[in-house]
């Protein structure tokens, strides 16, 4: 369950904004029912917040796509990141047609919080130095 107040969204140990200007979601077979997705104001990259259960730790969690059986391909290292009192990691990856960005945080007892940026034929690395990313990731703050 999520609190709406005073422009962020609260859940347990974490608070986050979905920047201005950005369009919700709500097409049932985008929408996550762990989380909240929303399109960045050229709705050309789709973001999704998702709380994450009996996880094994942010890393290892980001390693998981990176199985045989998978079909995810790393663009970048697994990197520690440590925003507004949350730590986590940070990877691109991608699949032939679509390239991910994503950050997992540490919430307490195997629970993360995941920013999932996804973008279909586009250059999620591109969007990553854009003011909407730099506001949806530093946006996350811990309570």
């Amino acid at each position: 369950m999520l609190l709406f107040k005073n422009g962020r969204f609260y859940s347990e140990k974490v608070s986050f904004i979905i920047p201005d200007g950005f369009y919700f979601e709500d097409d049932p077979d985008v929408v996550d029912q762990y989380g909240l997705c929303a399109w960045d104001p050229k709705r050309e990259f789709l973001f999704c917040w998702r709380f994450c259960e009996d996880c094994m730790g942010t890393a290892q969690e980001l390693q998981n796509w990176f199985l045989p059986d998978c079909g995810m391909v790393p663009l970048s290292e697994i990197v520690p990141l440590q925003i507004n009192g949350l730590a986590g990691h940070q990877v691109f990856y991608r699949t032939r047609q679509i390239q991910y960005y994503e950050a997992r945080f540490a919430l307490k007892e195997g629970r993360e919080l995941a920013l999932l940026v996804e973008g279909r034929g586009r250059d999620v690395r591109k969007m990553a130095a854009s003011p909407e990313f730099e506001a949806a990731l530093y946006g996350l703050r811990g309570e």
